[in-house]
């Protein structure tokens, strides 16, 4: 196994094969006045060597700020396969990284502070699966069409028995388990698997492990969640992934959520409150704003730090109930990294900055 490693990055950053991927997200939403960061020295990650033993793979969102010395720091996970020893390789990786810094309209160096980026571990063939699992899987799609929730949990049992820790198989695990949770009505379970079976990018014409169809389904399901939990951001972002398709299928999900989408943005331009419930879970709690000013409620357990990285400008605080953000129009988007002990709850209210 030791010819695995190192394992270099793809063809994404360099003309060469690879078993690691880079996808970047959002180093290019900066203000047109700003030059973004620009990578000189991106070496791939190492495989862990007792996941590739195994044969295991994942994947790991991270966000993190690209200092004005071209260093990224504060590395965060944002989002995973849950593969603890691949998400810690990852960011002992970004930490290495060098890039040219932004500048703004002026050619100051300034930080770029909302840079992500997602990095995939595969071993072989892009959506390769067992034989146990893809027998078993085929079985599960039936009782999954019947809505038979019994045997549905059977299939999970055994389905989590022969997966290898593939990709593909991962994916496919977190999309029954979604739906699974979806019809015993445990929508906190859903949306997390949701989370898992979807790809952080979306695109028509790239070949995702999900077929068209399911997809689009995950995605239907994803925005009605992300709706129901007041993330509005979020799910308009979703429903313009959804936008991107032109099946039959894609039209009718589109002309059913374009109503709801057209709400969500008259919600957010409203003076109603936006209250989004939060629980820290593994450290932290994210969330992407919709609005320009909010406070933190009801705080059940301990917050110890704020986190607020926007498209070009970051500040960290002290968390507390009886203090309000309020983020200039300037900074661009912004994303809320609140951390704190694990089960703590609390409220983040959007508030309206209407007179």
């Amino acid at each position: 196994m030791k010819k695995l490693l190192p394992i270099i990055l793809s063809s994404i950053l360099f003309p060469t094969a690879s078993n690691v991927y880079a996808n970047e997200g959002n180093t290019a939403r900066l203000i047109e006045s700003v030059k973004v960061a620009v990578p000189i020295k991106r070496a791939a990650p190492k495989y862990p060597t007792s996941e590739a033993r195994k044969g295991r793979e994942g994947w790991t969102q991270l966000s993190f700020v690209v200092g004005t010395d071209g260093i990224p720091y504060d590395v965060t996970v944002i989002n995973s396969s849950g593969n603890s020893r691949i998400d810690n390789t990852s960011v002992r990786a970004v930490k290495k990284w060098r890039y040219d810094p932004a500048t703004n309209a002026d050619g100051e160096v300034i930080e770029q502070c909302q840079t992500s980026v997602q990095l995939d571990y595969r071993l072989g063939a892009k959506n390769a699966v067992s034989k146990k699992f893809r027998t078993r899987l085929l079985k599960t799609f039936e009782h999954l069409r019947a809505e038979n929730v019994e045997l549905l949990k059977e299939d999970l049992e055994q389905l989590d028995k022969v997966n290898s820790g593939k990709m593909t198989e991962n994916t496919w695990l977190s999309y029954v388990k979604a739906n699974y949770y979806g019809l015993k009505g445990d929508e906190e379970k859903q949306y997390f698997y949701l989370t898992k079976a979807v790809p952080n990018s979306v695109k028509k014409d790239k070949k995702h492990i999900l077929p068209e169809d399911s997809l689009l389904v995950s995605l239907h399901q994803l925005f009605r969640l992300q709706a129901k939990k007041s993330k509005y951001f979020d799910a308009l972002q979703t429903f313009e992934k959804i936008e991107q398709f032109d099946s039959e299928l894609a039209l009718n999900i589109q002309n059913n959520l374009r109503p709801f989408a057209a709400k969500i943005e008259q919600a957010i331009d409203s003076d109603k409150l936006i209250v989004v419930e939060g629980e820290i879970n593994r450290g932290r709690w994210i969330h992407n704003l919709a609005r320009e000013q909010f406070a933190v409620n009801e705080i059940n357990g301990k917050l110890r730090k704020l986190d607020v990285r926007c498209e070009n400008k970051r500040n960290v605080f002290t968390v507390n109930d009886t203090s309000t953000w309020k983020i200039p129009k300037s900074w661009g988007n912004c994303q809320v990294i609140i951390e704190g002990d694990d089960t703590t709850t609390f409220e983040l209210v959007e508030l309206t900055t209407k007179v």
